[in-house]
């Protein structure tokens, strides 16, 4: 399974050095599509997204350089308020510390200050952490394939937790000690309250979103993106071959 993990996403290098250049320093493009991904890391539904129809997104030729991609890796999560309550996990808890502590301009005192509290345990939070952690190391918003290729790493290894991280920061040629730094400190601290703040209320996870428009969870996302795409289309959106909806589909 390493291996065939390894093997992924090598690929998904090769075919983005072996399309038509990206400049990764520039900013994001502005006909460029826009993608919205919300996921927690021990979530199966948005480990299938990640090792599914995203995947195929990214291994397309050209697809990558006309593409946005804002991944908030805090899904499901919440901190525990006076107000809405906290552990053990509760959607109505959920919704209810959204509505007051990231859908509003005046959140309250302790929206961020109480125990976090995630769906499927310590493991889940961990792994959240870290990609929050990766998301801060990008340089900038237009930087963000390295942290794909960690992402879709993590994902595919989550039965390691974070003892994946090193592997992962390898093959996406990210600093392992800057990681473990910021996961161990105040900066992990601030990784993940910027994530958790930039979380909005939503169904479930994997929520994503195409130039604003909700992704069913089931449609393949390439023919979207290069729908929605105003530009010259890439090679990929002429040799895309769709294999059919996702399965399972669902959301946790």
């Amino acid at each position: 399974a390493g291996e065939k993990m390894r093997a992924t996403l090598l690929l998904l290098a090769a075919v983005t050095v072996g399309a038509t250049p990206i400049n990764w320093d520039a900013a994001p493009l502005a006909d460029n599509v826009t993608i919205v991904l919300l996921t927690e890391a021990g979530c199966p539904f948005c480990q299938g997204t990640i090792a599914g129809p995203m995947v195929d997104l990214m291994n397309a030729a050209g697809l990558p350089g006309i593409i946005n991609f804002e991944h908030h890796p805090f899904g499901n999560n919440y901190f525990a308020t006076q107000k809405c309550g906290g552990a053990p996990y509760d959607s109505d808890v959920r919704h209810c510390w959204a509505k007051m502590c990231t859908n509003t301009s005046e959140p309250a005192d302790d929206c961020f200050t109480g125990a976090l509290v995630t769906q499927h345990g310590d493991v889940e939070r961990q792994v959240d952490r870290m990609q929050a952690c990766a998301l801060a190391q990008l340089p900038n918003p237009a930087d963000w394939f390295p942290y794909w290729v960690f992402l879709h790493c993590m994902e595919g290894n989550y039965r390691q937790g974070v003892a994946a991280t090193s592997q992962c920061a390898a093959l996406a040629n990210m600093n392992y000690q800057k990681l473990e730094t910021c996961f161990n400190g105040a900066e992990g601290d601030a990784a993940q309250l910027k994530q958790a703040k930039a979380t909005f209320d939503h169904p479930g996870v994997p929520y994503m979103t195409i130039d604003g428009v909700e992704w069913d969870g089931q449609s393949p996302v390439l023919p979207i993106v290069c729908k929605a795409y105003t530009g010259t289309p890439p090679e990929g959106c002429n040799s895309y071959v769709s294999a059919g909806p996702l399965s399972p589909a669902g959301v946790c």
